[in-house]
């Protein structure tokens, strides 16, 4: 890749991507070449599956952490509105199926930031850019998948507000694990995996 040439191409500064393709490079997604400019390195099913690996021990620890805050934590707040905008997205779910991503990303990122841990918040990156854009490869039932998505998450909601960390963790294990399933669908879909 030829930082110039793309730089130009999305109207960026070419310091800019220089910074964001070396944040890349700390996952393993692209490699400085020796002469000069990026290798793709490419998002194989491998990365995938390591990345949804580490995904659920992250992911895991925040809701059980959410579940220890104390009452007065901001936190409780984020997570009411959280809920009232899924219970908004799903009532207008056949027309605005394609917001889920962004209140998806939101949801997890509130999650994760209740860990205040700053490798938990470096591996967020990469995991909003792979897993809360990944079915945008897939498009078959995107409105079913994440109306399903949306039910997940209030089970998630509903057992962090009962202040059941086992139940939290169980659920937040099932909804990682149907995105798992769903991430290595999109796969076999476009013959990446």
């Amino acid at each position: 890749m030829n930082v110039a040439q793309l730089a130009k191409q999305f109207s960026v500064p070419p310091h800019q991507l220089q910074e964001f393709l070396a944040s890349l490079g700390h996952f393993g997604l692209v490699e400085r070449r020796q002469r000069g400019g990026w290798r793709l390195l490419g998002f194989t099913i491998d990365y995938a599956m390591e990345l949804s690996d580490l995904r659920m021990l992250l992911e895991a620890n925040a809701v059980r952490a959410a579940c220890a805050l104390p009452q007065d934590h901001p936190f409780w707040a984020s997570l009411d509105d959280l809920d009232r905008q899924h219970l908004d997205l799903l009532d207008r779910i056949d027309t605005d199926f394609r917001d889920f991503s962004k209140l998806d990303e939101t949801f997890h990122a509130t999650l994760n930031a209740v860990v205040k841990n700053r490798f938990v918040t470096h591996f967020q990156k990469v995991i909003s850019l792979i897993f809360h854009y990944h079915f945008q490869w897939d498009k078959s039932s995107q409105r079913d998948r994440n109306r399903a998505a949306i039910g997940e998450h209030r089970q998630i909601i509903q057992a962090i507000r009962a202040r059941d960390p086992d139940q939290a963790q169980a659920a937040m294990l099932t909804h990682l694990a149907t995105s798992k399933k769903t991430l290595v669908a999109s796969f076999r879909v476009n013959q990446l995996g």
